[in-house]
């Protein structure tokens, strides 16, 4: 039993010292090494700009609309896509679309955005990207021809986390 309590005690002390020495975790860097000025260029997807945005989007019922966006490639800090609610081509009875749009923690509130603002009946609907990775959706509620713009942040984290697309293209 002695040997156990002078075996721990011993590890216990070794492990305050290393804990309290203040160059165990700290890196040397040699002063010549801070002053090198070298330029490498990259490119970075993320946290430089958003991700595509498609799967933020989803087309129901399946087959009768669809879902254009101007752009499916990463998207600067600040600069904006277009996302369109058209028809699928194959259901013949569509004579528009609406967009519905639920907001990070509902706000705003969640709208249905049904003005005919493209091509007179479907709906068009502007993402711009924000400097968190988050996509600032602006659409509108009101009557055809009447737009009371509405904006808000939708991000893949709420796609991911409650299971369900933020932004609802559905034919009329």
């Amino acid at each position: 039993m002695r040997v156990n309590r002078w075996f721990v005690a011993t590890c216990l002390a070794y492990l305050g010292v290393w804990l309290l020495r203040t160059d165990a975790c700290l890196a040397v860097i040699e002063s010549d090494d801070l002053t090198d000025t070298t330029t490498i260029a990259t490119t970075t997807v993320f946290p430089g700009g958003c991700v595509d945005a498609s799967p933020l989007f989803d087309s129901l019922p399946p087959g009768q609309s669809r879902v254009v966006l101007s752009s499916t490639a990463p998207t600067p800090f600040g600069d904006s896509i277009v996302a369109q609610c058209v028809s699928a081509g194959n259901f013949f009875g569509l004579t528009g679309s609406v967009f519905g749009i639920t907001y990070n923690f509902g706000i705003p509130p969640p709208i249905i955005q049904n003005i005919g603002n493209l091509n007179g009946g479907f709906e068009q609907i502007r993402l711009t990207c924000q400097s968190n990775g988050d996509w600032a959706v602006v659409g509108c509620v009101g009557l055809p021809g009447l737009c009371i713009p509405t904006s808000g942040p939708v991000s893949q984290f709420f796609n991911i986390l409650f299971g369900f697309k933020p932004i609802q293209c559905t034919g009329v």
